[in-house]
């Protein structure tokens, strides 16, 4: 096959990746205020302060769960573009990761939605206070911007670290891998940074450098876990 009918091929699936996703898109904004309240928590209400808060918070939210629900079928096609130009075991590597990275991902994100993130909605709550029991009384007004930029900020995160955490697996004593896509990792992380934070430098940064800092970790981690390999050997 020549290069020519690889671009051709490699076109089609991206579009059909589009297509997928769009279609994914219009089902879960059709369903928005469903996913509003599974993703709310119990005695929580919302407020706005902008007319288009709403309609855009809700609009964002609903591209992201949809490009969450379209993964597997993009796995696929990308995993069909690659497999022909793989040896046998390659292809089988490349089947496993994208097995356990469905699964990593769906047992992940049930964790989060039951467990973690009520909790980390709760430990900040926390902070509000009354004069019956504080000097000062702060209150907390549940703001639906707000709420879902918090909700994506952390649903990123710990999807990050899962996908970090299973390549590292998948991979732990490849260190030459690691350090080699370091830029590619980077600039990926900025680039989503930058689609899901506000339009300012602050909730960018607050973002994408925790990320980064867990990459740098992980590959500190498996140099010091194949230095101590090597001593024990020798």
């Amino acid at each position: 096959m020549i290069f020519s009918q690889h671009i051709y091929e490699l076109k089609f699936r991206f579009l059909y990746i589009l297509v997928a996703v769009l279609n994914c898109w219009c089902v879960a904004y059709w369903y928005k205020y469903e996913l509003l309240y599974l993703i709310q928590l119990a005695n929580s209400y919302f407020i706005f302060t902008h007319i288009s808060e709403v309609f855009l918070s809700l609009l964002k939210t609903s591209f992201l769960v949809a490009g969450l629900v379209s993964l597997p079928y993009a796995s696929i096609q990308i995993g069909c573009f690659l497999c022909p130009c793989l040896y046998t075991y390659e292809a089988r590597t490349l089947l496993n990761f994208l097995k356990k990275l469905t699964l990593v991902i769906i047992i992940g994100n049930f964790f989060f939605l039951k467990v973690l993130f009520p909790w980390s909605w709760q430990f900040f709550s926390e902070f509000e206070t009354t004069q019956a029991t504080h000097s000062v009384a702060i209150f907390f007004e549940n703001r639906l911007q707000d709420y879902l930029n918090f909700f994506v900020h952390f649903f990123f995160f710990f999807n990050f670290t899962l996908i970090l955490i299973l390549i590292g697996y998948q991979f732990f004593g490849n260190l030459d891998m690691l350090s080699k896509f370091r830029k590619f990792i980077y600039l990926g992380i900025v680039i989503l940074s930058a689609c899901i934070t506000p339009p300012d430098v602050i909730s960018q940064l607050s973002l994408s450098v925790p990320s980064i800092l867990i990459y740098e970790f992980k590959i500190f981690t498996t140099r010091l876990y194949l230095n101590y390999v090597n001593s024990a050997t020798n």
